[in-house]
């Protein structure tokens, strides 16, 4: 489940374009960070290289601030990733490609007491991220890939992003175009629809909706729950 009320959420948001490489990864960041700002999170970051990179340094300090505020209750980190993925389970960041164990043991250093974690991963092959189970401090991993472990994650243009209301951070236009990934752009559009509706936003109500049977058969990528 997204929004497990019983936990207090820390949120981070991370999309990396890589100086042009890729299109919509900045506005995937900026998509999940509007719509999952509404679950009244604990607290939300949102690190994307529009802003400046996005390295492990930077991640390692947020994680670190947010083990010290949470080391007296029960939470959980999500983290949204929009970016290169590599196949065996990696992640490019701005400064350096990480695999599986490395984003874990990153994600558990310096944590003082027992946490879950929540990864959604939007970028190609994001479906070959191991997931542990547990790890060190970790004693729940869930994952949500846009993708299966042989396929890639596609990009498109819409004009929609501009027509979210209450957004709180803006999106930004590439050549007069808002290009966003196809998954982050459905996963948002699901979630803020279930919010309206006062719906509850498990894994099934999300991933019931038939597009994404649509993008499996347009886009040829098939998300995966682990």
């Amino acid at each position: 489940m997204l929004n497990n009320q019983s936990l207090k959420n820390y949120i981070i948001c991370i999309g990396c374009n890589y100086n042009g490489s890729l299109s919509g990864c900045v506005n995937d960041s900026i998509a999940m960070y509007n719509t999952l700002s509404k679950l009244n999170p604990e607290k939300i970051y949102l690190l994307n290289d529009d802003l400046e990179p996005v390295t492990t340094d930077i991640l390692d300090k947020i994680l670190k601030e947010i083990h010290e505020n949470a080391s007296f209750s029960n939470y959980r980190i999500t983290i949204t990733f929009a970016g290169h993925g590599h196949a065996g389970g990696k992640i490019q960041l701005s400064d350096k490609i990480i695999d599986y164990n490395k984003l874990y043991e990153l994600i558990n250093k310096g944590s003082k007491r027992l946490f879950e974690l929540l990864l959604i991963l939007d970028s190609c092959y994001s479906g070959s991220f191991i997931n542990l189970k547990t790890y060190g401090n970790i004693t729940n991993i869930e994952i949500i890939t846009s993708c299966n472990s042989s396929q890639k994650s596609s990009e498109s243009t819409s004009c929609q992003l501009i027509k979210r209301i209450n957004k709180k951070k803006d999106f930004i236009p590439l050549k007069n175009c808002y290009y966003i990934g196809v998954f982050t752009y459905n996963f948002t559009n699901i979630i803020e629809q279930l919010l309206i509706e006062k719906k509850e936003l498990s894994w099934e109500n999300i991933f019931s909706n038939n597009i994404w049977d649509i993008i499996k058969e347009i886009a040829d990528q098939t998300y995966q729950i682990k």
